[in-house]
């Protein structure tokens, strides 16, 4: 079992130490974590370096893995520094935009990738169900944008699956007052990404607290058995190679 998108006090929306983290994973049967900060751990030298020993000091003597990675705007991948891409095992790429609509959203979305020149350093696409976040879009999303934004997600679709970049199953909106409707969407959308013979899946809580971490582990066996996936479809990222 591993999670591949968790906020510690490294991000500027949690204040949870990485150790809490580590210590309830290790006692919940996790073989690995990746940490996804945002990119203010870019912003000195000196914030990412004491960012990078942390995780390497929860390497040792541990009974999980720990990964340094960082969640980080598309349009801003290619700003990433090469030295610091080698130094970070996983990039997990997001989209945060408060479309008009959810086609305008995926339009976007789709245009971004598509004209992305830094997507072999793209390792997981995270929050292509943005949308569902918000109640007026979540509420009428199978009556009014189903068709239109399921068009431009399979051109997301193709993308992602023709470079090799994962999709990740994110927990957060299977637990929100709109799970219904999540589960439908994500039901479509796996039998869509598995009919393209997509097959490269991440799991990630976001989680920006114990709290919830402890929760997201809760609700996984039950939230993978309603869509009909199992734990090994999950791949892990060590210096941006699956292991």
């Amino acid at each position: 079992m591993n999670d591949f998108h968790i906020h510690s006090n490294f991000s500027f929306d949690s204040s949870t130490p990485i150790e809490k983290y580590v210590d309830f994973a290790n006692n919940s049967g996790y073989s690995s974590l990746c940490f996804t900060e945002h990119d203010m751990i870019l912003e000195s030298d000196e914030f990412l370096s004491n960012y990078l020993q942390n995780i390497k000091k929860f390497n040792i003597g541990k009974q999980i893995n720990v990964f340094a990675g960082i969640e980080i705007e598309i349009n801003k991948i290619s700003s990433l520094n090469i030295k610091i891409y080698n130094e970070l095992d996983f990039i997990l790429c997001s989209f945060h935009q408060n479309s008009k609509t959810p086609i305008d959203y995926y339009i976007n979305f789709y245009k971004l990738l598509s004209e992305s020149k830094d997507l072999d350093r793209i390792d997981s696409i995270a929050h292509i169900d943005f949308p569902l976040r918000y109640s007026n879009f979540a509420e009428s999303f199978f009556d009014n944008f189903e068709q239109n934004s399921f068009f431009y997600i399979e051109k997301i679709l193709d993308i992602i699956i023709k470079n090799r970049i994962s999709l990740e199953i994110n927990i957060e909106n299977f637990l929100s007052s709109y799970k219904e409707i999540s589960f439908k969407f994500w039901k479509k959308l796996i039998e869509i990404y598995k009919n393209k013979n997509g097959f490269l899946f991440t799991f990630g809580s976001d989680s920006h607290s114990l709290d919830d971490f402890v929760l997201a582990t809760n609700k996984r066996k039950i939230v993978l058995q309603e869509l009909n996936l199992i734990e090994e479809v999950f791949v892990s990222y060590k210096k941006h190679k699956i292991v």
